[in-house]
């Protein structure tokens, strides 16, 4: 063997249970200091984004506060009726926006029509205000009111010319400041 072959031999020998000890060991903190460090990472992600959507709905709260004080301004005033009940088909009162520690609704009885649409309280509360069905209700009845998106009436408007045969105009009522959904009354045309 020579010298070589013993100083190589010995040295791989000594390199192999070297390496057996430290991977046994390398595993074990690697593991855990990538674990720690993701665990971090991600802690900082969600305080940054809780403190992100914190921020924003302060901001929010405001602006849903004011529409609701609208709303029982224009109610007062005489420009919505006493016994209103406001359809919002996407995109109205942007309920999301309030105070998630204080329950603060609209006085005024407020409709998403989304997963609600099917539901029997849905049906019997539009039967309490003599609604039979939709969108017909809405121009049918002079207290029933449309919160929407702006972009989306020319298309209800068409739908309901469409489908019912019945030429309607919507009367914009009333339109938050800096948002893009409007109270409207749907009136038949003659």
């Amino acid at each position: 063997m020579g010298i070589f072959g013993l100083c190589v031999l010995s040295w791989n020998v000594n390199a192999a249970g070297f390496n057996a000890q430290t991977e046994q060991k390398v595993p074990s903190a690697v593991v855990a200091s990538v674990f720690l460090a993701m665990t971090s990472i991600a802690l900082a992600l969600v305080l940054y984004w809780a403190s992100v959507t914190t921020g924003e709905n302060i901001a929010k709260q405001s602006s849903y506060q004011r529409i609701l004080t609208d709303l029982d301004s224009l109610q007062a005033q005489g420009e919505i009726a006493s016994n209103a009940l406001i359809i919002s088909p996407a995109v109205g009162i942007p309920i999301e926006w309030s105070n998630p520690l204080i329950l603060n609704f609209p006085r005024i009885h407020y409709f998403q029509m989304e997963w609600l649409t099917s539901s029997p309280i849905y049906t019997e509360v539009l039967h309490d205000y003599g609604v039979q069905s939709l969108p017909s209700g809405i121009y049918q009845k002079d207290n029933i009111y449309l919160m929407t998106r702006k972009s989306l009436i020319p298309s209800v408007v068409q739908s309901i010319k469409d489908n019912e045969g019945i030429d309607v105009k919507a009367e914009l009522i009333y339109s938050p400041d800096n948002e893009n959904v409007a109270l409207y009354r749907l009136i038949p045309q003659k």
